[in-house]
């Protein structure tokens, strides 16, 4: 049949029957909106009645015995948004068609009822329903802001034989087949997923015969409410980050992780392997789809009933969804599959096969206890440190482990972030309580993955004016935290004392005094080279001096080597943009900062702050006697160290 056009009132009487395989109503405001101006802009201009304005095609397969009754192939968010724009104008008697939602049965209520029209409705039930509640709040708005406007629309939308009226391009295809008619003008458009037309697939019951229609208008059904199950439940944040990176280039969503399998499985089986095109930037991957399409062709080819082949691919995509729900509900191995995740850079469908392959041997189920164990040594081998050894072959034992000189920040950072994230997530997998589970998600999101010094480095020497005077303020009252150690130890920086020097009571009181006297004409000299800004700058050099001297003191007060300060005993993990902001601070500045960027982490501006990185800024890993809370002493990186070593050891033994 040719195109023609049809004006809405001719509708009215229809009923139009949306296929479940066909996406939900998903028009936003701003859709809403464009329709809504463009039909009272045409109303503004029309001349005559035989003016009108003309939405886009509704493409629909008759029904042979109903004349009243059309399958709607393309159309139904715009039949959607009419019905809406009319119960909203004219009110919720209105004369309208009705939708039935074929399979969906608590949207058609929905909408054929009016429940949009009140908030009493739970809308996170149902994501086409909110959809739905919102277009037609945009509607009522808009006509109470256009009141003038409003009023002329009911005579648009049927028709006004002085103003026009609107109608559709309508399109009604000879092809009894809706399902394949769907594809085809959709392809080119606003792009379906892969999942949507692999639904649409598993869900058609028009291509059987009338003996097996109702059997698999049955099936379908209950798939449908499967299908639904399953989406709902892998869109959990949680859920889909424990085995796909939102990072990766192929990063998928959803049921597409459980599809991607399963079209590789399938594949492999084909005569005429599928060959997965690399993506390219927001199209759509149709692997699956093509793979599933394909497998279909080749065995109706090979004489195998449709019935029996949709049920085998059904099955295939029940046992992978049931694999990763077994996983994902084990809380144990969602920690140790999404530590593996967070540490993997295979693509989401390989790092699944390489997991799933760990489930048997020898064609053999493994134990529980195996595939636990089996998952454990994979993350071993991504932690574990490389042996040391000495310049003469040597390795010494005191040098292993945590305990390497090549584990150190700006020699094996990848080696750090590792063993971090590790520690992070069994931490939180490791909790007394055993309810929390780690947010592979934000942890994902956010990546906090840069190494920041518990004990601050280095100062930098860049410092502005204002910053600077506020440093050597900061330190200047750290000096009543000095004890005789650190007072020897910078007595030894000024060449007052040599380390190890045998000193009786009264000589290193006098050592100690010596080097308080040192320090105090340090000051004074910063004091007058830092009195006003031209001065800061004209003495840079010297002040660069008085300064690094005073911030190895700090370093002497913590009790810190230059070796541990960039070891392991030292690293915390943070996202780039805290790294930045944490600067050399103070541990109880630092602390302060990470608390309230954490808990904005809802806002533009927050983020996520690992948990361990809490409870060391926290001074939580010796509870009991956590010391100064401004230093980060010898006893805080002794236990920090131990609680990591415990984690280590676990993946590596």
């Amino acid at each position: 049949m040719p195109l023609i056009t049809k004006p809405i009132s001719e509708l009215l009487d229809f009923e139009f029957v949306i296929p479940n395989y066909q996406r939900g109503y998903r028009w936003d405001n701003d859709q809403v909106m464009e329709l809504l101006e463009d039909l009272a802009s045409f109303q503004n201009t029309a001349k005559d009645g035989s003016d009108y304005y003309c939405l886009q095609p509704v493409a629909v397969v008759p029904d042979a015995d109903n004349d009243k009754r059309f399958i709607v192939v393309d159309g139904q968010q715009r039949l959607t948004t009419i019905l809406l724009i009319l119960k909203a104008l004219e009110g919720i008697n209105a004369k309208c068609y009705t939708l039935k939602m074929d399979q969906r049965k608590e949207q058609e209520d929905y909408v054929a009822n009016g429940e949009y029209t009140s908030d009493t409705y739970d809308l996170s039930r149902n994501i086409d329903n909110f959809y739905v509640r919102k277009a037609y709040e945009t509607i009522t708005k808009w006509k109470e802001q256009n009141l003038t406007k409003a009023r002329f629309l009911p005579t648009l939308l049927m028709p006004d034989p002085m103003k026009g009226h609107a109608a559709v391009i309508w399109y009604v295809l000879e092809d009894s087949d809706a399902l394949e008619a769907f594809r085809r003008l959709n392809f080119g458009k606003i792009p379906l997923s892969a999942a949507e037309l692999v639904k649409a697939i598993l869900l058609q019951t028009d291509c059987y015969t009338d003996v097996e229609r109702q059997l698999q208008v049955d099936k379908a059904h209950n798939r449908a409410k499967e299908w639904d199950d399953i989406e709902r439940r892998l869109s959990d944040p949680n859920f889909e980050a424990m085995v796909s990176r939102r990072e990766e280039k192929d990063a998928m969503r959803g049921i597409e992780i459980v599809l991607v399998f399963v079209a590789d499985k399938l594949n492999k089986q084909l005569e005429k392997a599928v060959v997965r095109k690399e993506k390219r930037g927001d199209a759509p991957d149709y692997y699956p789809y093509h793979v599933i399409e394909q497998y279909i062709k080749e065995n109706l080819e090979a004489k195998k009933s449709r019935k029996d082949i949709i049920d085998e691919v059904w099955r295939e995509i029940q046992a992978t969804y049931n694999i990763l729900a077994n996983w994902y509900d084990n809380r144990k191995w969602y920690h140790l599959i999404g530590l593996w995740r967070l540490l993997s850079s295979a693509p989401a469908n390989k790092f699944m096969a390489e997991i799933y392959g760990l489930t048997s041997k020898d064609g053999k189920p493994v134990s529980k206890m195996q595939f636990e164990n089996e998952v454990r040594n994979k993350i071993g081998q991504s932690i574990k440190v490389k042996e040391f050894f000495e310049e003469d072959g040597q390795k010494p034992a005191d040098k292993q482990g945590l305990k390497s000189p090549d584990l150190a920040y700006g020699k094996q950072d990848s080696g750090l972030r590792k063993i971090l994230t590790a520690f992070n997530v069994m931490t939180v997998q490791n909790d007394p309580n055993g309810v929390e589970r780690f947010p592979f998600h934000l942890f994902q999101k956010y990546n906090p993955t840069s190494l920041e010094h518990i004990h601050p480095q280095n100062i930098d020497t860049g410092l502005k004016y204002d910053q600077a005077v506020e440093w050597v303020k900061e330190r200047r009252s750290d000096l009543v935290h000095a004890d005789d150690k650190a007072w020897l130890k910078f007595a030894t920086r000024v060449n007052l004392y040599t380390d190890g020097e045998e000193l009786s009571e009264k000589e290193t009181k006098e050592v100690i005094a010596q080097a308080k006297e040192h320090l105090g004409k340090v000051l004074a000299e910063l004091d007058e080279l830092m009195c006003t800004s031209a001065s800061y700058d004209d003495n840079s050099e010297i002040i660069g001096k008085d300064m690094e001297l005073l911030d190895q003191f700090y370093g002497d007060i913590a009790g810190i080597s230059e070796g541990e300060l960039h070891s392991i005993r030292n690293m915390a993990l943070v996202t780039k943009k805290v790294n930045s902001s944490l600067g050399n601070g103070h541990l109880d500045v630092k602390r302060k900062k990470l608390l309230e960027l954490d808990a904005a982490k809802k806002d533009k501006d927050g983020t996520y702050v690992p948990p361990c990185t809490h409870k060391v800024f926290a001074k939580q890993y010796r509870p009991e006697n956590p010391g100064n809370m401004k230093f980060w002493q010898p006893e805080d990186r002794d236990a920090y160290e131990c609680e990591i070593d415990k984690i280590y050891q676990y993946f590596i033994r």
